[in-house]
């Protein structure tokens, strides 16, 4: 089987630096090839990748976001002679740990037989384990087994996507800009008929760190959360994502301190939350109104 590992940057540099020497050597080991997208960095992304000879491609003009840097990636690599099978979507923030790689190849021996028996397999999902819960000595004697599970949804940072679902179900929807558009793809990918499978191997992922504004990050959030509700469910389920996000600001609680989406959506303090909550709630029905 063809794939691509797709690192998804912008103004990275300082994780790419640090651990793409892991996706080199996981790359080589499992014969994939490699590119970087890139939202058109202004650090030292680009010449760092230069000097290393990985390839790359570039979105110019205004930062477009996750979705449309991802888009321009899948879109390249679907136009070329390779003729991939599958991507490996993945943040520049992942570290392998030496047991993931070594259980890797695993995965396509059960992935083989699997797409040839059931040809309707369209995500395969990883554990997310967050770098502020896991020490990284902890991570390395971590050990993995594959664990194969059906899912609704899987950690969005990495994962691998079969080429042939995006022929029937598009690409990343680029109204998210980031946070939410693998959501979107993935329900997309199971109203399709296509099953989502979570394989139990676990990757340490430094998350939030790639984000340039967290407050942004914060916005993004809850707006994309409404803009999901508002684009794929009944009105009920609109009422139901907004209960939910005022449940995660007032219930004192409620921990999830684990959970990243759940981090961006309280780290604002709560009179920020909760101006956030009300704009996001406009921000979608203004949106929704502009396209009637």
């Amino acid at each position: 089987m063809k794939g691509c590992y797709v690192i998804v940057n912008y103004n990275g540099y300082k994780f790419l630096s640090k651990f793409i020497y892991e996706v080199i050597d996981f790359a080589k080991i499992n014969n994939l090839d490699l590119i970087v997208a890139d939202d058109n960095s202004k650090d030292n992304s680009l010449s760092f990748l230069d000097t290393l000879g990985i390839n790359y491609i570039v979105n110019r003009g205004p930062n477009r976001g996750y979705a449309a840097n991802a888009n321009s990636a899948l879109y390249f690599l679907k136009q070329s002679d390779k003729s991939y099978e599958f991507f490996i979507i993945a943040n520049n923030d992942i570290r392998l740990s030496k047991g993931f790689v070594e259980n890797f190849s695993g995965i396509f021996l059960t992935y083989n037989i699997l797409i040839n028996r059931f040809s309707d397999i369209g995500i395969i999902g990883f554990r997310e384990i967050l770098y502020s819960d896991f020490s990284l000595q902890n991570f390395t004697a971590l050990e993995q087994n594959i664990n194969w599970e059906i899912a609704t949804n899987v950690p969005g940072f990495f994962y691998i996507l079969n080429s042939a679902v995006l022929d029937k179900v598009g690409f990343f929807d680029e109204e998210y800009f980031m946070y939410g558009e693998e959501i979107d793809l993935f329900y997309r990918i199971k109203n399709k008929g296509f099953q989502i499978l979570n394989c139990g191997l676990s990757l340490l992922h430094i998350s939030e760190g790639s984000g340039e504004v967290k407050g942004n990050n914060s916005w993004l959030a809850y707006r994309n959360a409404i803009l999901f509700a508002f684009k794929n469910l009944s009105c009920w389920g609109v009422i139901k994502t907004i209960l939910s996000l005022l449940n995660q600001i007032y219930n004192p609680f409620l921990r999830r301190k684990h959970d990243p989406s759940y981090i961006r959506i309280v780290r604002s303090g709560f009179i920020r939350n909760n101006f956030l909550l009300l704009k996001s709630i406009y921000w979608n029905i203004k949106n929704k109104y502009n396209e009637c």
